[in-house]
């Protein structure tokens, strides 16, 4: 049985169980929110490429999150990673909140960073989080 370590943590991993790990980190409180960002990883995913990658999280993003509303998309270079940017709107907790979404694609392993900010704070941020990227 193989395990999900975290820190000083470890979780086994039962039959029929996967491991989906989410790296987070959160910014300072800037009026009542926190700017984050989570990395998440898709192992074995369908799509070969960023692009095909986005293209299958692009419904499921419209479908579970409120007023999403899709501003720019397209090939992108972060660094050093080629990958496919996502540039959305969304509300929760009744708050607009501003999404940049790199996905890259590196071998059976789809990688998803997700920053997300306050509406009014998120132009300002964007280099920050390419920069975390």
């Amino acid at each position: 049985m193989s395990a999900v370590t975290h820190n000083e943590y470890s979780i086994p991993l039962l039959q029929g169980w996967t491991d989906a790990t989410q790296v987070i980190i959160v910014g300072p409180v800037e009026k009542n929110f926190r700017p984050n960002v989570v990395v998440s990883v898709d192992r074995d995913p369908n799509a070969k490429t960023a692009a095909e990658y986005a293209a299958v999280q692009l419904p499921l993003l419209k479908r579970n999150l409120d007023h999403f509303v899709l501003i720019a998309e397209g090939p992108a270079t972060i660094g050093t990673m080629e990958g496919f940017l996502r540039q959305q709107t969304v509300e929760a907790n009744g708050q607009n909140l501003g999404q940049l979404q790199f996905y890259i694609v590196r071998g059976a392993k789809a990688y998803t960073f997700t920053f997300t900010h306050e509406v009014s704070r998120f132009t300002a941020a964007r280099k920050m989080v390419e920069q975390i990227i």
